[in-house]
């Protein structure tokens, strides 16, 4: 049984060579499964990363885990819409300035979705927003992990998200310039933040909601994406505009330095 599949993305990011647990029944494996696809990678590389994700039934695997070496860094949720029933959607939408802080007039706060010369006009700045936004994803939780890996991991990965023709920026935009983003593949959120300035400026709801609603009129019946638990300002976030949450998950690293 070859229970590792390499992540080429992944050894990008962390520099050294990097692998997911991936087997189509994750209760299948026993302790010596992994004892011995560890040493065959013991004895291919002198350092080397290994991600592993259970699903809430599979809670019971993480001892076999443990003992060679892995640890838990996260909890993940599946927040997701039904975006035809939702009230605080349909709200919004009667009269989108409700959402909007006072401070801020509706001319000068513009929701916009990319276009793929923006993106890749915007590129640098999308990437900063990116690198300012998270301090509670598994990496910079890591204490293998440096913070400035972890930072550029995100900056990365929006290079291969702006990339992607399939991916759908959206953008909430100050004064013509963007200050925040969603990037996702039709009604899957993948990626977004918010510029540092703007944190605490209470633009999340309206932002979120716009999005929403672009994917509602794009003819999509719901939206879903995947958040850490840690991170409970977008968890709250998330709450306040009628997400519902589901599919609890258990995240795992091991590390071979």
């Amino acid at each position: 049984m070859t229970l590792f599949r390499s992540i080429p993305w992944e050894t990008r990011n962390l520099g050294i060579p990097s692998y997911e647990i991936n087997v189509p029944n994750l209760n299948l494996i026993t302790a010596t499964d992994l004892v011995n696809e560890l040493d065959l990678l013991h004895k291919k590389y002198s350092h080397f990363f290994i991600f592993a994700r259970l699903q809430k039934k599979e809670i019971h695997l993480s001892a076999i885990l443990e003992k060679q070496g892995f640890y838990l860094i996260e909890s993940t949720i599946s927040p997701y819409m039904n975006l035809n029933k939702n009230v605080i959607l349909a709200k919004f939408n009667d009269n989108k300035k409700l959402s909007l802080p006072k401070r801020y007039k509706e001319k000068n706060i513009t929701f916009h979705t990319l276009t793929n010369d923006e993106k890749l006009h915007y590129k640098n700045k999308l990437k900063k927003i990116a690198e300012e936004s998270f301090s509670y994803d598994r990496f910079h939780l890591d204490f293998n992990c440096t913070s400035t890996i972890a930072d550029r991991r995100f900056s990365l990965w929006v290079d291969d998200l702006i990339a992607d023709n399939n991916v759908t920026f959206d953008a909430l935009q100050h004064d013509d310039e963007p200050i925040s983003f969603i990037a996702r593949k039709n009604n899957h959120l993948i990626l977004g933040g918010f510029k540092k300035k703007y944190h605490l400026a209470g633009l999340g709801e309206y932002f979120i909601l716009s999005t929403c609603s672009t994917i509602k009129q794009q003819n999509h019946p719901t939206l879903e994406t995947l958040i850490s638990v840690n991170n409970l300002p977008i968890v709250n976030l998330y709450a306040s505009v009628g997400f519902k949450f589901r599919d609890t998950r258990y995240s795992f690293h091991f590390w071979n330095k």
